[in-house]
Parts: C-alpha cells; sequence; structure tokens
C-alpha cells in the first residue's frame, strides 16, 4: 500500500554522477534507494534529475505491486509511464549498474525481463503490466456485470412469432406451382394448406389464402431465390420491478411453404436502482474496429430512441394498467405501425398533452411531441390549440397515425389537404431535411398540385431522389423569375420534364448572365488594360482576357478554376489580374494561364491542362513580360469597373 504523506518522506537521492565523454548520450540521470517505511511496508524510491539543470523533475514510487509519480515543480501526484512524462527514450537515463540492480530486485523480482533497457526500460515494463493487469481486471468485471445484466432479460415471449405475423407482416406469399393439365395449385405460407387457383395468376399478384383468410401475394415455388422479410419490434420487460427494453431484429423466412421465424437482440437497456438512483445501462451489438461485431457497452443513460415495431402483448404486466394515467396496452393495441418508444414513455411522463393525443389514437404524433411544443407557454389541451391545424384533419390524423413530419408538412398548406392526396405525400417519402424547401414551393401551390406534379416526376426519374428533383424545380422558378419569364402558362410552370427544363433554362440563364457580365467588362477594360501593351516573342505572346465567357472557355480547355467567378472579380478590380500565355503560332489555342499579383508584380500561378506546371521555357517568357511591367504603373492599389 503507498501513502503518498508517508512516500515523501523518504529521503531524496543524490544525482548520480556521469563520466564526461558519456554526458552527451544522457538528458536524464536517476538516483535510487529502498527504505521500510511504517505503514507502507518497503518502498522502492526512483528519484528523476534532469542533467543540463540538475532539477529534480520526478520521484517514482512502487512498493513492488503498485506504483506513483509525483512531480516535485506542479506538486503533483499520476501513474503515467515515466518515459511519456519525460518525453524521452529508454536509452535517454542514466544510473548506476547497483541501483539498476535494486530496481530489478525491488519491481520485477516476479516478472519477466524489461522490454527495454536501461533504468527506464525495467520502470516501464513494471508499469505496462500494472497498466495491463488493471485494463484485464476491468475488462473481466465489465464482462461480468454484463452477464449478470443479460441474464436478467427472460426468453422472448411465446407468441413473439404469431404476434410479428398477424401484426408486423400482417400478409404472407402463396407459392404457386406450374401449369398441371390447365391448372395451378398454391401453398399458403401461413397456414401451410393448399388451394387451387387460376391458371392466369402471375408472380406478384394479390389474393386471399380460402383455408385462413390471409391476405398474400404469388410468388413462383420454383423461383431459387429465397423470399425473406425483415422488420424491428421493441420489446419490455420486467425484472425484479426493473424496466428491460430490448430490440431485436426479426427474420422472416420460408421453408417448404412455410413461415420461419428468426429473433436476435441488437439493443438492450436496462433501467435498474444504484445507491438510491436510476441508472440507464445501454449494450448495443456493433462492429468496432479492431475487436469487430460483438456486444459493447455504451454510456450510461443511452437510450435507443429508434422507431420500430412495439411488442404490446405483456405491456399491461410490466407497466400495469396506470402508467402515469394512461393504460399502455390498451391505448396502443390498435397501433400497427413503428414508434419511438422510449419517448412516448418520457413524454407520458413530461407532457401532460401526451396523453390526450395516445387516446386519440395519434401515436407517432404522442411519442415526438416534445420536439413540436414548448411545454413552458401556455398551448392549451385540444388537437387544434397544439398542433395548429383545423380540428376537421383530426380523422385523416387518426385513420393514418400520421407522423410529426408529415404533420409538418400539414401545416405549410395553404388548401385543404384530401385523403387522396395526403397518400400521394405518404407515397412520396419526403425526408424531413428539405423541410425549407417543400415550405417554398407550397407557398407558390396548391397542396394537390404540389402532390401531383412530385408523384409523376418521380415516375419518370425512379433513380432520382425526391429531394433532388425539389431543388431542380426550385432552381428552375427562381431562374424563370430572374429572367422574368412568364410562369402563368400551366405548361411553363410545370414542365412535363422536370430535368430537360431546368437544364435548357440553366443554359439560357447561364449565356444571359454571361452577357450581363460581358458588358460590365468591357465597360471595365479601357481604364483595366490602358497601361498594358503587347508582348510577344518568336515563341510565346500575352492574350488579354476579353469578356467573362474567356474565362469560362479557358478554364473548361485546360481543365483547371480560371472559370471561377473569384478570379473574374479579382481580375476586374485590377489587383490580381489572368494573363493567358498562347504559342505565337496557336494565338487562339490555350496553353498556359498566369495570375499576377499586380501590387507587387509577383506571379501566383502557372498552370498548364490539368493544373500541370509550366516547363522552363514558358516560366522564362512569363518572368520576361513580369519584368516588362512598369511598376510605378501598378503598385498602387486601384479598382476599376
Amino acid at each position: 500500500m503507498l501513502l503518498k504523506k508517508e512516500t515523501l518522506t523518504i529521503p531524496v537521492s543524490a544525482c548520480p554522477k556521469v563520466k564526461a565523454e558519456k554526458n552527451r548520450h544522457y538528458y536524464y540521470a536517476a538516483g535510487v534507494n529502498a527504505v521500510p517505511l511504517p505503514r507502507s511496508g518497503e518502498i522502492l524510491a526512483v528519484d528523476i534529475y534532469r542533467l543540463d539543470t540538475g532539477r529534480l523533475v520526478l520521484r517514482f514510487f512502487s512498493d513492488g505491486k503498485n506504483f506513483i509519480n509525483y512531480a516535485p515543480e506542479e506538486q503533483n501526484w499520476n501513474t503515467c509511464k515515466v518515459s511519456s512524462q519525460l518525453d524521452c527514450w529508454h536509452g535517454d537515463m542514466y544510473a548506476t549498474e547497483k541501483a539498476l540492480k535494486v530496481v530489478r530486485k525491488r519491481i520485477n523480482h516476479n516478472k519477466e525481463s524489461s522490454y527495454y533497457s536501461g533504468i527506464l526500460g525495467e520502470i516501464d515494463t513494471f508499469v505496462e503490466h500494472i497498466h495491463s493487469e488493471k485494463s484485464q481486471k476491468a475488462q473481466e468485471r465489465k464482462y461480468a456485470l454484463m452477464d449478470r445484466h443479460f441474464s436478467m432479460f427472460p426468453d422472448y415471449p411465446k407468441n413473439l412469432q404469431s404476434f410479428c405475423e398477424k401484426q408486423i407482416f400482417g400478409w404472407t406469399y402463396f407459392f404457386i406451382s406450374k401449369i398441371n393439365k390447365g391448372s395451378r395449385t398454391a401453398a399458403c405460407g401461413h397456414c401451410g394448406q393448399t388451394f387451387t387457383v387460376d391458371r392466369t395468376i402471375r408472380q406478384g399478384a394479390k389474393g386471399c389464402c380460402p383455408h385462413c383468410k390471409t391476405s398474400g401475394k404469388y410468388y413462383a415455388d420454383w423461383q431459387s431465390a429465397p423470399k425473406i422479410n425483415k422488420a424491428k419490434i421493441c420489446v419490455c420487460h420486467k425484472s425484479h420491478g426493473n424496466l428491460l427494453i430490448r430490440w431485436t431484429k426479426v427474420l422472416r423466412s420460408f421453408k417448404d411453404h412455410k413461415v420461419t421465424y428468426s429473433f436476435e437482440d441488437y439493443y438492450r437497456n436496462l433501467y435498474l436502482p444504484v445507491n438510491g438512483k436510476r441508472i440507464i445501462y445501454a449494450y448495443a451489438q456493433e462492429s468496432v474496429w479492431p475487436y469487430g461485431y460483438d456486444w459493447y457497452r455504451r454510456k450510461n443513460g443511452y437510450v435507443n430512441y429508434e422507431s420500430t415495431y412495439l411488442y404490446t402483448s405483456n405491456l399491461r404486466q410490466v407497466f400495469s394498467r396506470n402508467y402515469y394515467h394512461v393504460d399502455l396496452a390498451a391505448e396502443l393495441r390498435k397501433n400497427c405501425q413503428p414508434i419511438d418508444f422510449p419517448s412516448l414513455l418520457d413524454n407520458l411522463k413530461n407532457i401532460p398533452q401526451t396523453e390526450y393525443f395516445l387516446r386519440l389514437g395519434l401515436y407517432r404524433i404522442a411519442a415526438d411531441l416534445d420536439s413540436e411544443i414548448d411545454t413552458a407557454k401556455p398551448i392549451g389541451h385540444t388537437f387544434s390549440d397544439v398542433l395548429k391545424v383545423s380540428k376537421q384533419y383530426l380523422p385523416l390524423y387518426q385513420k393514418y397515425n400520421i407522423s410529426l413530419s408529415e404533420h409538418h408538412i400539414i401545416r405549410l398548406s395553404r388548401t385543404w389537404i384530401s385523403e387522396e392526396s395526403f397518400l400521394k405525400l405518404r407515397t412520396l417519402k419526403l425526408p424531413f431535411w428539405i423541410h425549407d424547401t417543400i415550405s417554398e414551393l407550397l407557398s407558390k401551390m396548391s397542396f394537390e398540385r404540389f402532390v401531383n406534379y412530385f408523384t409523376k416526376q418521380k415516375l419518370q426519374y425512379k433513380k432520382t431522389s425526391i429531394d433532388q428533383l425539389m431543388t431542380w424545380y426550385r432552381d428552375y422558378l427562381s431562374m424563370s423569375e430572374q429572367l422574368k419569364i412568364d410562369l402563368n402558362k400551366k405548361s411553363i410552370r410545370f414542365p412535363s420534364n422536370l430535368k430537360e427544363a431546368h437544364d435548357k433554362l440553366s443554359m439560357r440563364f447561364i449565356e444571359v448572365k454571361n452577357q450581363v457580365l460581358d458588358e460590365q467588362f468591357r465597360s471595365a477594360k479601357e481604364a483595366l488594360y490602358s497601361e498594358l501593351k503587347e508582348y510577344r516573342t518568336d515563341e510565346f505572346q500575352i492574350v488579354l482576357p476579353q469578356s467573362r465567357t474567356d474565362f469560362i472557355r479557358e478554364g473548361q480547355a485546360l481543365n483547371h478554376c480560371v472559370g471561377n467567378n473569384m478570379y473574374y472579380q479579382n481580375h476586374l478590380k485590377g489587383e490580381r489580374m489572368i494573363f493567358f500565355i498562347r504559342k505565337t503560332s496557336e494565338p487562339d489555342k490555350p496553353f498556359f494561364t498566369m495570375e499576377l499579383d499586380m501590387k507587387r508584380l509577383l506571379i501566383l500561378q502557372l498552370y498548364g491542362f490539368g493544373d500541370c506546371h509550366a516547363p522552363s521555357d514558358v516560366t522564362k517568357f512569363a518572368n520576361s513580360f513580369l519584368k516588362a511591367l512598369k511598376p510605378s504603373k501598378f503598385t498602387e492599389s486601384r479598382k476599376v469597373g
């Protein structure tokens, strides 16, 4: 046992003398002492000095089982490796052979030989061994705790498979045979019974089993690819009064026309009391380099706020009939869509309106309500007060269990939204991050026109994301307004081929914009080039840009970035100008591009195709042009245009 105050009573060892011829090899020297203490026992003390100053920089103490370092100047304690703390190599520290033997006897007598040489190597080997032992013990405690926690989880509910079949999937496959004597047979993947079907039935068609009345899709029995369906479900348990929640991957497959299920947990939360406080333990199954795919513990308090299906059959046993005035089993029995269940539990505890929306059957909104309202403000308790939409929407919200992101879009609409239009909206699957784009577009058209138009465009461009389509259309409207195009005609405001219309208008927009810039350039050109004269040799010549288009063409021809607007604007200011270097025999063919600092008369950039560097002859020509410029005319800051 090491007692800090007692170890400091050990006398400081003197700095050993290092021979002059060896002094250049060492930066530190260590004195060693072994002293018996009344309470701590036999203690090894290593006092380390900086040779160039003679200062005592560190004291190392060990009882052979533990160690601790003390920095006298900072007056602090630590358990770091000595070499790391001093930022030195193992050969940088000197100690006598006698001192080295004392160290080996006290701290490495039961250990393997040191990985490193010298006294610092002996100490570091011992420290690494201690750290390794502590790390291993910590890992053993961690995995022992994980095993205890996992043992608290019971087996999966016995009816979990039937629950998933009915509540999550709700349909099956009918495996149809080839035509035999003018008819086909089909085997139901749910009940396993066979029945005769019309020979015209094709794969993908929908039907219903006459035996179990389960709806499903027809699938060719001779197809080799297995049919697999995936889902995620949240299952709650109660163990010794403590809440346990597991999130499970559900895999449904079919073998010999019969449905089979497999379940695998991928996240677990345990709400356990520790020293009078509730701690939320979290475990996730994930891939961590370099250890691979396994269960890993996450920080306490991490909860899986993920929308998944919810197993409702045991909610009454877990939460009783009165979880913050709500019977969760009764209220959530009809919910057949994924829901963020931990958020719902939090909202029932913290937001009074959650109970109201849960009873209305608005399960998804009830779970996401915390991000929708400010509970510090008086907001009311009715559907319209909280959600800021007409109460006439309530049947629609209840029927389709509308999500919070869908609700945000409904609020943006200036017109009434029919059930048909809403279903088109849901089919589009609009991501939440394009909310601003949706808001801008809905301010310019009706909701019905919005969903109809983008539904048609999505059918036309199936591989293009919906946010890309909306960005194209927003840009199309913006360019049309800037070009003062009449958008009153339906065919112009809503082009049938959005991408084609966008690309054509974009080219026109760039042309018009360049015309404006070219006019600006022409008006500034006289003042800009007034001090510049023609410069050429037999091999090369300087060509001055005459328009904005010249910058773009140069950049496209040489595959570099001079076409960027920044270079054009700097050129107009007369501060950092662009010059085209061409072969005298080919003055119209781009060759090299040069950027000059006109204040200091310096070459900033000189590049050819693909930003390649200029050869010596081009560089020599560029420098000769630079010398030909008159410094008195260009070293003053000036702005033209």
